[in-house]
């Protein structure tokens, strides 16, 4: 268990257990990974501020109402999308973003974001793009092949980061699980006062809170924040073997299982309030998402046993592995620069695994 995290969420989550100083290392962790506005709220709904000094309650409190701006734009933006989407009978589900937070944190405020995230029927794809344009929305250059989303973005007055809106027709990449998109739309559940415009199933949403903290590794504190606080909130409504079910259909069980095994083993205090019998050990740090620059030999291990084995069968591995061995052009671009195909995709791949092969020599 790594002390740090677990004294981060016992700080925000136990309810009987005061903050316990250093305050300020709290608060450079949360401000590392932009936590402070879940922070904030978590602790204000917790009466925690109370006896924390005024410093301390001021920063976090000032980076709340950073994000609460922000994010009221975003949702003035997200209205107007709602309304025309209902006027041409566009089916949506709304997935994490300023609805997520307002619902499950109290507040919109809560969770920094710079996009709004929708699931549409894959049929109604070009009228949803459609609809967006008139709303000055343009579809981004960086997309990504064989991914289940197209980008839509539009300029902020006053701000170098653009709004953007993801239309997502699928929730997992279809070579590496069975699609369970049908399923999703059958349990979504209509929002008040609307024809076309659904909720997911609380279970359907923890499940896919889940599915994306795995594809980012769990790399930041805001993962597990959001998972514990739908663990918190759903309680008993949670039920893991139900889960766990759809997932071994869906072929994400070892996902979820890795997933909340780090979750639960770096905070052990949700046993207490709804058990996680899957539990296994997982080799995961805090540091290692906290100190990213700092690279060792078991670092590098764990993550191909992330990258690699965190699928219910052999061939989803190997295909990704064979993207890993010969990734697409987006990822060759990020890891081995933008002018690396250039020269050509051969020399490319030899760049991009000669860089790879250094940084593996000189892991300590």
């Amino acid at each position: 268990m790594d002390k740090m995290l677990n004294r981060v969420l016992s700080s925000l989550f136990e309810e009987r257990s005061r903050i316990s100083p250093p305050y300020d290392e709290l608060l450079k962790e949360f401000s590392y990974f932009r936590a402070l506005p879940q922070a904030y709220q978590i602790l204000k709904e917790n009466g925690k501020l109370n006896d924390a000094p005024a410093v301390f309650k001021e920063v976090l409190k000032n980076e709340f109402n950073k994000t609460l701006y922000l994010n009221m734009f975003i949702n003035k933006q997200l209205k107007l999308i709602l309304g025309i989407f209902e006027a041409l009978a566009i089916h949506t589900i709304l997935l994490k973003g300023v609805y997520f937070s307002g619902k499950y944190f109290g507040s919109i405020g809560a969770r920094p974001t710079s996009d709004i995230d929708l699931l549409i029927k894959e049929d109604q794809w070009l009228l949803a793009i459609s609809s967006l344009k008139k709303l000055g929305f343009l579809p981004s250059e960086d997309e990504i092949p064989g991914h289940f989303h197209c980008t839509l973005i539009k300029s902020i007055p006053q701000s170098p980061i653009p709004l953007q809106v993801e239309l997502h027709w699928d929730i997992v990449r279809t070579d590496t699980s069975i699609s369970m998109i049908e399923e999703i739309w059958s349990r979504a559940q209509l929002l008040h006062e609307r024809n076309y415009i659904h909720e997911l199933s609380e279970l359907d949403e923890f499940y896919m809170i889940c599915l994306h903290g795995w594809r980012h590794n769990l790399d930041s504190l805001k993962y597990f924040i959001d998972i514990i606080q739908l663990i918190k909130k759903l309680r008993n409504q949670l039920d893991f073997d139900l889960l766990l079910k759809r997932a071994k259909k869906h072929h994400t069980k070892k996902r979820l299982i890795r997933t909340l095994s780090i979750v639960y083993n770096s905070y052990p205090y949700l046993h207490k309030i709804n058990p996680f019998p899957y539990s296994k050990n997982v080799l995961w740090k805090y540091e290692w998402i906290r100190r990213p620059e700092k690279k060792t030999f078991m670092k590098y291990i764990a993550f191909l046993s992330y990258l690699f084995f965190s699928y219910d069968r052999c061939k989803y591995s190997l295909a990704e592995f064979c993207r890993w061995v010969f990734p697409e052009d987006y990822q060759l671009k990020s890891e081995a620069g933008h002018d690396v195909l250039k020269r050509g995709k051969v020399r490319a791949y030899l760049s991009l695994h000669s860089a790879r092969w250094r940084g593996f020599i000189r892991l300590k």
